[in-house]
């Protein structure tokens, strides 16, 4: 049930009951992730870093360990030359070790597994910083490679294929970011310096190799792609999804905004290609934060589901509004892709209880139903417990095209720079969440320093009930266990029926209150005739039946009038003082009185005019009075008066009679 309560208003004379609920519709989504499991690897080690990466296809997922140091067999030493991890979900939906793998050929410093991606029977595996071509020949430090492994008839994960660059060369990088679909396998170079031609040498340019699998099921070189605008130190390839026949690549040293102008230091850039009729991929589009920063790494992460995108920004200081500034931490941009092949931006995302440094966005995920975005340095889960990099995932949903925060997920328990959320892997109502520096096991024992792991999570089928919330500015309603008072929307849990969990999604809405003013026209009082319902006051007491727009006055005080308008929300006018005449207001042009505040004395102006002025107490008590004749400016010395508001009484020799406030200092 909903709970409303009324704030103080100073304009409010009575407050009225205003809220508009009402159903708008229900759908069916997960939601409340729950965590199921803590997963090491079985032979893990010092500075593992095992959940550098992770991927998951069916009922098998891969886990990247690129400073990992032994064989399968967890023998034989090399220095960071990495492992990867394959675990199958069982019959009981666990997910249980299944195999280790590890290069043929494992080479010191390789990174095996910086990277992974996996569809059906096909694992890809990157190794950036390997530095022998694909006969293990031709040293070239950190030149890169990507591995192949495929599923045999006897449930076996084999190394199929090692695949280079044609145009390899030293510190390329090469196999930095992967990407798999069933035919195109996609591999970035993002410090790669040539142009798709192999000319045209920009330090740290960066590119990205397509390749097409043959009916061998080995992957042939197909494509280089590079960006129109390619430039030194863009690092085009920082990262990448691919979605059948669209791709995104992540450039995030990028400088100039969509067109190439405006250049903003390290902004960051992603950029849209799509696959034609002869498989040629083309560039679409280039993607910018609508407002850009420096150094901000937008597209340091990039996720895409059919025609919706993701891209994270994990230094972006700025909030949903770009304003706000807090260093580095971080947002998320949501764009969608119109009927005419265009992404247009969407919404800014960001953690709503973001703090520096956080890296929201580091990591990204995009479903039918959900988008996920990691903060792997956030540190504070609630307002007391505070644990240094312990790192979250967050949750958002979409409802009235709009992406709304549903959950803040953390480990349990959370880890001291454990980096939770470096890494997502999100699938229908499961996902999984690395903390690539997790010291302890999954027992919560055995410290390791940065050995490494990962998390489970599923959710349940659940329905939003979405609701359209109206209060006005005086009132507050109980929402999320708090009262709120801001424009926002807001989830409560309702019922749980069977196994379906339903919750309502409040959008509030606040609504002004209603300003009204009083005019006078001859003791006839009026407001505006807008409003819904009107109530008449006298010295703030209810008129009874004065519930017109209009009131003929009739006594000498203060008259006040409160409205209600179309939402219910009740306003009050601030209060008019009638003396059965006229104001010195309706004869601007005639009469002027200044200094108003005043101390010892006051000038009138008229052009000419004679008479007795008489100033008053407010109850209409005189203190003192003047017969005077006033051509041109007259001034007038006052009596010894108290700090206070007074009145002033002119009466003309023909008996018009007007009246002016006049406010006195000391």
């Amino acid at each position: 049930m909903l709970s409303i309560r009324y704030k103080p208003v100073a304009t409010m004379i009575k407050a009225r009951l205003s809220i508009i609920l009402f159903f708008i519709f229900g759908f069916a989504i997960g939601q409340n992730w729950t965590m199921q499991n803590k997963i090491t690897a079985n032979d893990r080690h010092l500075d593992d870093r095992f959940g550098s990466a992770i991927a998951y296809s069916g009922n098998f997922a891969v886990v990247g360990s690129p400073l990992h140091d032994f064989d399968n067999f967890n023998e034989t030493f090399i220095n960071n030359s990495g492992a990867a991890y394959i675990y199958q979900k069982n019959s009981d939906n666990e997910w249980v070790f299944y195999q280790k793998i590890t290069a043929n050929k494992r080479h010191a410093n390789a990174q095996f597994a910086n990277a992974v991606a996996i569809k059906d029977k096909t694992i890809i595996i990157g190794a950036h910083q390997e530095s022998l071509d694909e006969n293990n020949n031709n040293f070239l430090e950190k030149a890169g490679a990507a591995y192949v492994f495929l599923l045999n008839e006897n449930g076996k994960w084999n190394q199929s294929q090692k695949i280079v660059s044609l145009d390899r060369d030293a510190n390329d990088k090469f196999a930095h970011a992967v990407g798999v679909t069933d035919n195109h396998l996609i591999l970035s170079a993002y410090t790669q310096d040539k142009d798709q031609n192999g000319n045209n040498e920009l330090t740290d340019a960066g590119a990205v190799y397509v390749y097409i699998k043959n009916i061998d099921s080995q992957w042939n070189f197909h494509q280089k792609i590079v960006a129109q605008d390619r430039d030194e130190y863009d690092l085009f390839g920082s990262s990448l999804a691919i979605d059948n026949d669209k791709l995104i690549v992540g450039a995030v040293y990028e400088d100039h905004d969509a067109y190439g102008n405006n250049f903003v230091n390290g902004s960051g850039s992603a950029y849209m290609f799509e696959m034609n009729a002869a498989e040629q991929w083309f560039q679409t589009q280039k993607i910018t934060a609508p407002v850009r920063l420096g150094k901000d790494l937008f597209a340091c992460s990039v996720a895409i589901n059919n025609n919706k995108l993701v891209v994270g920004a994990k230094n972006c200081a700025t909030n949903e509004s770009n304003s706000t500034p807090i260093n580095n931490a971080g947002a998320a941009y949501v764009f969608n892709r119109d009927f005419n092949g265009q992404w247009a931006f969407v919404q800014k995302i960001i953690a709503r209880d973001r703090m520096i440094n956080d890296a929201f966005g580091v990591s990204v995920a995009i479903s039918d139903q959900y988008i996920m975005v990691g903060a792997e340095n956030q540190n504070q889960h609630d307002e007391t417990t505070f644990i240094s990099n312990a790192g979250a995932i967050y949750t958002y949903i979409e409802t009235n095209e709009e992406w709304l925060q549903s959950q803040k997920i953390v480990s349990d328990p959370r880890n001291e720079h454990s980096y939770f959320g470096h890494a997502i892997a999100l699938n229908g109502l499961e996902a999984m969440f690395t903390a690539h520096k997790d010291d302890l096991d999954d027992n919560e024992s055995n410290a390791t320093t940065d050995a490494g792991a990962f998390y489970t999570f599923s959710t349940h089928e659940v329905v939003f009930n979405n609701l359209d919330a109206q209060i006005c500015a005086n009132q507050t309603i109980v929402l999320e266990g708090e009262e709120r008072n801001e424009s926002g929307s807001y989830f409560d849990f309702n019922n749980i029926s069977g196994d379906v969990y339903y919750y309502d999604i409040t959008n509030l809405e606040i609504k002004d209150l209603p300003v009204p003013t009083i005019n006078n026209s001859l003791g006839e009082l009026s407001t505006s005739t807008s409003y819904d319902n009107y109530q008449w006051y006298f010295n703030e007491i209810e008129i009874n039946g004065a519930n017109m727009p209009t009131y003929q006055a009739n006594a000498i005080g203060e008259y006040s009038v409160s409205v209600l308008n179309d939402y219910n929300c009740e306003g009050t006018s601030e209060a008019y003082y009638f003396n059965n005449n006229l104001s010195i207001e309706d004869h601007k042009a005639e009469f002027s009185i200044y200094p108003n505040p005043a101390k010892n004395h006051i000038y009138l102006n008229h052009e000419s005019w004679e008479g007795s002025i008489k100033l008053l107490q407010m109850n209409g008590q005189e203190i003192d009075h003047w017969n005077t004749k006033i051509i041109g400016k007259k001034i007038i010395n006052l009596p010894s008066l108290d700090q206070g508001i007074y009145l002033l009484q002119l009466e003309s020799k023909e008996g018009k009679i007007v009246h002016q406030r006049l406010q006195i200092l000391n």
